[in-house]
C-alpha cells in the first residue's frame, strides 16, 4: 500500500514535469524560412529546465519524502542486521550467549545458525505483513531492537571473548542502531507536520 501511494504521487508529478520538458526540449532556429525547419536540442541547464526541476521538487509532498526515507532506512537497517549475523559467524558470537557458551563449538555453532532461520523468517514475515497495522508495529519493534542490540554489544565489549573490534563489525552493529533511531524519529515527523 505504501509503495502504491508513493508510485501514484511520483507518477503524477513526473507526468507534469515530462510534459513541460517536452514542450521546451526542442527550440526552433531562425534559419532560412523556405527550407524545412531544423531543430536543435535545448541546453541541458537552461533556465526553463531549472524551473521545471524546481517545480518537480516542490510538487512532491513532504509525506512522500518521509515515506521514502522510512523505506530506505528500514531496509538499510535490515541489511546491517543480516550482514552483522554473517560477521557473527566469523567472530563466534555464540560464545557470548548464555546457553550456547557452555557448549563446545561443534555443537553451539549449528544451533546458533539454525536459531537464525525462524528469527529471520519471523522478521521478514511480520515487517511485510499484509495488514498495515501489524507491518507498522513490527517495523517499529524491529527499529527498537536494532538500538537495544547495539547497546548489548556495547555492554559486552569488555568481555574477554568479545571479538567485534574491527571497523566492519562496529559499522554493522552501530550502523543498524543509527538506522533504527532515524526510523523511529522519522515516524514522528508526520505528526509534527500535521499539527503545524
Amino acid at each position: 500500500m505504501m509503495f502504491g501511494i508513493v508510485n501514484n504521487n511520483c507518477e503524477a508529478v513526473i507526468k507534469v514535469a515530462v510534459g513541460k520538458i517536452a514542450a521546451v526540449t526542442y527550440v526552433r532556429t531562425k534559419s532560412k524560412p523556405k527550407k524545412r525547419e531544423r531543430r536543435r536540442f535545448a541546453p541541458p541547464f537552461s533556465l526553463l529546465r531549472l524551473y521545471v526541476l524546481i517545480h518537480l521538487a516542490t510538487a512532491i509532498k513532504i509525506e512522500t519524502v518521509i515515506m521514502l526515507i522510512d523505506i530506505f532506512v528500514f531496509y538499510l537497517g535490515l541489511g546491517f542486521l543480516f550482514s552483522h549475523e554473517l560477521d557473527a559467524m566469523v567472530q563466534t558470537e555464540w560464545r557470548l550467549l548464555y546457553v550456547l557458551r557452555s557448549m563446545p563449538d561443534e555443537t553451539a555453532m549449528p544451533i546458533f545458525v539454525w536459531l537464525h532461520v525462524p528469527l529471520f523468517a519471523l522478521i521478514v514475515w511480520l515487517t511485510h505483513h499484509s495488514k498495515q497495522q501489524i507491518q507498522i508495529q513490527s517495523r517499529n519493534v524491529f527499529a527498537m531492537f536494532l538500538i537495544v542490540h547495539a547497546g548489548l554489544h556495547y555492554r559486552l565489549s569488555s568481555h574477554p571473548l568479545y571479538t567485534f573490534d574491527t571497523i566492519l563489525s562496529k559499522t554493522l552493529i552501530y550502523g543498524g542502531a543509527v538506522c533504527g533511531a532515524i526510523y523511529l524519529i522519522n515516524r514522528r515527523i508526520p505528526c509534527w507536520y500535521v499539527r503545524s
